[in-house]
């Protein structure tokens, strides 16, 4: 589906150049390293949590399960290969055959990455969230936000409370100073408002 949306868009609408390469087999050879690459990474990043039962209750290798995920991709890979080549034999594009000797190379340059980062990225949804994965993060995250908003309007809550009962106190000392009221009786008007 989106070889087809990239062959309307860049090849009917846009009209970029292929060097005479049809563009639905120009789209697809780009489409497929990338699909191998996002897949990999995909669901390398979520073995981890995926299997945390797994990991939690039984000693192995845990590098194990982000290699796995990412060479399940090989699979889809390997079926877009195929459809590539139909590709190819339905345009009459022929393949540079003194460089197809690069195509492991290219699978080791295009499976590295997404094991690093599968690795990486597991590991630390698994340890940190709990298994939890991204929905629980960003539930932490906003819980911590709210908690902080909460703990300001405390602290701004307090403040003003003070700053009114300040106000309150000078003007009442004011009020006394200037009509002479005895301090007991001063005091026990503040006391009933509520002033330090």
């Amino acid at each position: 589906m989106t070889m087809i949306v990239f062959t309307f868009v860049f090849d009917k609408v846009a009209k970029l150049p292929t060097e005479g390469i049809p563009y639905p087999v120009f789209s697809f050879t780009g489409l497929l390293p990338w699909g191998l690459f996002a897949t990999a990474l995909n669901q390398g990043s979520r073995s981890l949590v995926m299997h945390n039962n797994m990991v939690t209750k039984i000693y192995f290798p845990r590098l194990i399960l982000p290699m796995s995920a990412v060479f399940a991709g090989l699979v889809d890979f390997f079926i877009s290969f195929i459809i590539l080549i139909g590709l190819m034999v339905y345009y009459k594009v022929t393949p540079a055959w003194g460089q197809l000797w690069t195509l492991p190379l290219f699978l080791l340059l295009a499976l590295t990455p997404p094991l690093f980062l599968a690795a990486l990225v597991g590991s630390r949804f698994a340890v940190y969230d709990g298994g939890a994965g991204a929905d629980g993060h960003i539930a932490r995250w906003r819980e911590q936000i709210a908690q902080q908003q909460r703990d300001r309007a405390e602290k701004t809550l307090a403040t003003a409370t003070r700053t009114a009962n300040d106000m309150v106190f000078k003007l009442a000392q004011d009020f006394r100073d200037e009509t002479g009221m005895p301090l007991h009786l001063m005091r026990r008007i503040l006391d009933s408002a509520g002033a330090p």
